[in-house]
């Protein structure tokens, strides 16, 4: 095997699944997402696109170079095996946190009431 496959390999033996990192309501929230951008069903979002689309709907007005910053910057953070795809796993260690933390809280506050 190539030295290539051979990281990858490691990187995804290494890498812990998202239903041992939280809550099975973020891991459906999160597949229900990666879902509905993932349109051919495949696993995988096309990095290029999802960034530029997510750079795009998030800065209207922003020049090509503002938006090529962004989408570089994003792609950066998303696609950590550098695919060019976003698998769900990528997705869910980018966006998964965000919304435990917000689950938790809604815990709280409902706890509180």
């Amino acid at each position: 095997a190539s030295v290539i496959s051979r990281r990858l390999l490691l990187a995804a033996m290494a890498a812990p699944s998202p239903a041992s990192m939280f809550d099975p309501e973020v891991v459906e929230e999160l597949r229900r997402q990666f879902a509905a951008a993932d349109t051919d069903g495949d696993g995988q979002i096309d990095a290029e696109e999802a960034c530029r689309l997510f750079a795009t709907s998030c800065s209207p007005g922003a020049s090509e170079q503002e938006l090529r910053r962004t989408v570089d910057g994003l792609r950066q953070q998303l696609d950590s095996d550098r695919s060019g795809t976003i698998s769900f796993n990528e997705y869910c260690f980018r966006f998964g946190r965000k919304y435990q933390v917000e689950l938790n809280h809604r815990r709280r506050a409902q706890a509180a009431d």
